[in-house]
């Protein structure tokens, strides 16, 4: 990074794209989580274009931008297990109660009617566990070390959003969409915090899977 006179860092390239980021990904992945809707809405119960629209987005995101941004061998890094300890597993216990009390709010439970769409939103845990946390932790963790907002509410913030996306396929309100975006937005600043306090996207990626089988159970 290069420094002003004054001492004040200027942001590099890949931090000036980590910020616009965000906004790029709204617009490109709303358009296709419609396509994708109008072509397969009523396979699997509605909820085989929602899931087509997630694989984009984990493939497009959460690995291609993720690799463009740090690259593979950092990538494996950060997604390196880390030994465990009793502080760790008492923090990533507080966001799997919190998923279970977030399920008590209106319209955050689903109805699971068919053991191929229970299966099919398992899977999807799998894949927001491991994309979602390379893209939103991993790359902000590794940008942005010194600069806590762009690290932590700039990316918390922009996760909570996005979920606008795909929430909205199968919503019947705007009103069905809030709470799912404000949970988001609240788990992304502590599972932020959690990847600065492991320097890992280990622990985030298994909190957010284990919260994940819970909203879906």
């Amino acid at each position: 990074m290069v420094k002003f006179e004054s001492g004040v860092t200027r942001l590099t390239t890949k931090q000036r794209t980590a910020i616009a980021a965000p906004v790029v990904l709204m617009g490109t992945m709303y358009p296709v989580f419609r396509m994708l809707d109008s072509a397969f809405g009523d396979q699997l119960d509605g909820y085989l274009g929602w899931y087509l629209g997630l694989v984009t987005y984990w493939i497009v995101w959460g690995a291609g931008f993720s690799i463009w941004m740090l690259g593979v061998p950092r990538i494996r890094q950060l997604l390196r297990p880390r030994r465990p300890t009793i502080r760790l597993i008492l923090l990533i216990a507080f966001p799997v109660l919190m998923a279970a009390a977030v399920l008590l709010l209106p319209g955050m439970s689903s109805q699971k009617q068919t053991i191929g769409v229970l299966l099919l939103l398992v899977s999807t845990t799998i894949g927001n566990g491991l994309f979602e946390e390379t893209l939103w932790r991993g790359v902000y963790l590794e940008l942005f070390r010194d600069r806590r907002f762009w690290r932590v509410g700039w990316a918390s913030v922009w996760f909570g959003l996005w979920h606008v996306i795909p929430v909205s396929i199968n919503a019947e309100t705007v009103v069905d969409v809030i709470p799912m975006v404000a949970g988001s937005m609240a788990f992304g600043f502590y599972l932020a915090f959690l990847a600065k306090k492991s320097d890992s996207v280990w622990w985030p990626m298994i909190a957010h899977l284990l919260g994940g089988i819970v909203m879906v159970s």
